[in-house]
């Protein structure tokens, strides 16, 4: 993924506050596999991240060397358990009262965590299969979808591509707006720091009607096989988001992408809005484990952090739930230090600084 290259993990750190550390996955002396996790110190305790929250990163977790999904399932069962349990006796040294990682699709055997007493749970993306031929994706929306596209088709909108992402960031505050919902992005900023590193990978379309206003808008990630539909913008009006998305499969398409990836089906509205364009079911997991403190500070989060205090015209507070917690506790990060622990067998994992960690293919 996209997420860990260098320098997005280090625009990560610089917006999020938390100290990122690479932890580099070694077979001897050959580094198999990268971990980043992302720490904070809060009155003593805690808690680690990968990634950290408000980074609208859907993944990140592990990511293994191509040659990793090569080898028989007895080496590869091997090397997880042991990367299990190196990573436990590292925790077990210093103590977090909470960690919470959000894996990649890819990263699917995650038993040794479930082993070590990790929670586990079950997400789901949306994507499609882009080496289908147009006319056979087109053909699979319902009649309903294609119904809303015809009459989009009429009001001869226009996608343009934009370096600007002032209006999408304007349009997403207006929609959490309405619903009472604070920003899950931690500012304007972050997202222009990552588009202006990865200008290749990071694109803002915008859909303009006939008098050149921009009417919707999203961001996408767009890198090696996989096509993100990352972050979407004003709320869709006569059919011109589900347009948006028919150009943009057709973008991705033309541009050779493999996986055109919705990013998330976990909301009931969300997944009813998506699943008109007929995509299959991807699942990625999200492994955590908390101490006592830990499910007390998740508690309170759930319960009172993550509702939204809004001020109406009237002067009353109105209280709302978030709707998309990701299961990331905003409390803050630990500080676990994952020295040189002897090794089990020929297995390490080692912590270090060093930008050709997360050039692994991803």
């Amino acid at each position: 993924m996209l997420a860990h290259k260098w320098n997005y993990l280090k625009i990560m750190q610089k917006y999020s506050g938390f100290r990122l550390f690479n932890y580099g996955i070694y077979n001897r002396d050959s580094l198999i596999g990268v971990l980043p996790i992302f720490r904070k110190n809060l009155f003593g305790m805690n808690i680690s991240f990968s990634p950290p929250p408000k980074m609208v990163t859907p993944y990140l977790g592990f990511v293994m060397c191509c040659e990793h999904f090569d080898l028989k399932q007895s080496k590869k069962e091997k090397y997880l358990v042991q990367m299990a349990d190196e990573m436990e006796r590292e925790c077990y040294i210093n103590p977090s009262i909470y960690t919470h990682f959000d894996l990649t699709p890819e990263f699917v055997d995650i038993r040794p965590f479930k082993w070590n007493n990790y929670s586990v749970e079950v997400c789901h993306t949306f994507k499609i299969d882009l080496r289908d031929p147009m006319d056979v994706i087109y053909g699979n929306f319902t009649k309903g979808l294609k119904s809303k596209l015809r009459m989009a088709e009429k009001k001869n909108y226009e996608l343009i591509k934009s370096n600007n992402i002032s209006d999408l960031y304007n349009m997403l505050k207006i929609r959490y707006n309405e619903q009472n919902l604070s920003l899950p992005i931690v500012s304007k900023d972050f997202l222009d720091d990552l588009m202006k590193a990865y200008p290749d990978n990071i694109h803002v379309y915008y859909i303009l009607d006939e008098n050149g206003r921009a009417v919707t808008g999203t961001a996408t990630q767009e890198y090696k096989i996989r096509f993100l539909d990352w972050i979407g913008g004003a709320k869709s009006i006569n059919g011109v988001n589900e347009h948006m998305e028919w150009l943009l499969l057709q973008q991705a398409k033309l541009k050779d992408y493999k996986v055109f990836d919705f990013v998330g089906a976990n909301s009931r509205n969300i997944s009813t809005y998506k699943a008109k364009f007929n995509p299959s079911i991807e699942v990625n997991f999200s492994i955590s484990k908390k101490n006592l403190t830990g499910k007390a500070s998740e508690w309170v989060y759930h319960n009172f952090k993550k509702k939204c205090y809004k001020k109406t015209k009237d002067g009353r507070y109105l209280l709302s739930k978030s709707q998309e917690f990701n299961n990331q506790c905003l409390c803050s990060i630990p500080r676990i230090r994952i020295s040189r622990v002897p090794p089990v067998s020929d297995f390490k994992v080692v912590n270090r600084f060093n930008k050709s960690l997360t050039d692994l293919p991803s």
